[in-house]
């Protein structure tokens, strides 16, 4: 099973729950969020890195001060002393999203932007490019497929723990089937899928196997920000 954990902080956030929340974390998570310039990033990369702890500590039982991190060899994250317990987590433009599962998963969550695709010509392989722009394909313009694509490969890579090293030369999204680019939700043991697509936001997610994905809020969260916009 793969929980999918959504916040949306465009409301803003009080200064007296900004501190609250971040005096709750390690001091490598406090260093990220004030590495952040502008600050509705701060307070998305905040809420994003709380949400985890607080959906540790209110869905698993890991009380907070047993919940120390350590790091693979290419840099993803991981719970010491838990090693049924996988996480990823990603932010975007006023949103983030936390997933927690019972193996290796990834989480990808962008907002539509602005792209120059030869910038990712690194990253993305000849299929994968070849399906973004491909005129002839039934799924949405060239921009809903770049995005698809990129969320989709981001989680997968997540969930290898490789990050983007050597991502080009990864498994392909992308298959040719009768003259046709065909997404392949299923890699090796790992199943791939886009699981949110609306007018700004796409959201993948990866994980080890085929699971159940459920998507929630913490309201005790959300509100924080709910209130902000109501005011």
């Amino acid at each position: 099973m793969v929980n999918i954990f959504l916040i949306n902080t465009s409301g803003g956030m009080p200064d007296s729950v900004y501190e609250t929340w971040l005096s709750c974390l390690p001091p490598e998570k406090q260093e990220k969020v004030r590495k952040k310039i502008r600050i509705p990033d701060r307070i998305t990369t905040l809420a994003t890195h709380y949400m985890l702890r607080f959906v540790l500590e209110h869905f698993l039982h890991i009380p907070g001060e047993k919940q120390k991190y350590s790091t693979g060899k290419y840099g993803k994250p991981f719970l010491l002393n838990y090693p049924d317990v996988y996480f990823s987590l990603s932010h975007s433009s006023g949103w983030g999203v936390v997933a927690v599962s019972d193996s290796e998963v990834g989480v990808d969550i962008e907002e539509y932007r602005n792209f120059k695709l030869n910038d990712f010509k690194n990253i993305l392989n000849e299929n994968e490019m070849r399906y973004i722009l491909d005129t002839n394909s039934s799924y949405g313009t060239s921009a809903d497929r770049f995005f698809q694509i990129w969320t989709m490969k981001e989680a997968y890579l997540k969930a290898m723990g490789t990050g983007f090293l050597n991502a080009q030369n990864n498994n392909s999204l992308v298959q040719m089937v009768n003259n046709d680019y065909i997404i392949k939700n299923q890699i090796n043991n790992f199943s791939v899928n886009n699981i949110l697509k609306n007018a700004s936001l796409f959201l993948s997610v990866c994980s080890s196997g085929t699971k159940q994905i459920f998507t929630s809020t913490p309201l005790e969260m959300q509100k924080v920000f709910t209130s902000q916009v109501t005011q």
